[in-house]
């Protein structure tokens, strides 16, 4: 049963993704339970918008007739910069999920820089 529990969890998982981004947006698994959402001409203030639909806790059923259950998401996000490569715009939204989950369930951080010094060096 745990992995029908899983499995549903992740195609739960993915109808929000779909119900709440925009069609510029383009979403994907990059490994376990591990989503990446790229939000196309996005704000920041659009991101956390689409970041608290999305992360609003998600019911389900493992089985028909089964015990409704409940998952949340912990979400990090980097704002993309110019001349700044893809790999370091998902290492820092990487740091930014280790620190949302560290603070607890069902919330989004934002990566920062800890001092200009760290982002002009990036």
């Amino acid at each position: 049963m745990g992995a029908r529990v899983g499995d549903r969890c992740l195609l739960e998982i993915s109808h929000r993704l779909k119900w709440n981004l925009r069609p510029c947006d383009v979403a994907g698994r990059i490994g376990g339970e591990e989503f990446a959402v790229l939000l196309s001409s996005a704000t920041l203030h659009e991101a956390r918008v689409i970041g608290w639909w999305i992360g609003q806790p998600i019911p389900f059923r493992a089985v028909d007739n089964g015990p409704h259950l409940s998952v949340t998401l912990s979400m990090g996000a980097a704002e993309i910069a110019p001349g700044i490569a893809l790999d370091t715009h998902l290492i820092r939204a990487d740091e930014a999920l280790y620190h949302a989950k560290s603070k607890g369930r069902a919330r989004m951080v934002v990566w920062e820089p800890m001092d200009k010094t760290e982002e002009n060096a990036a």
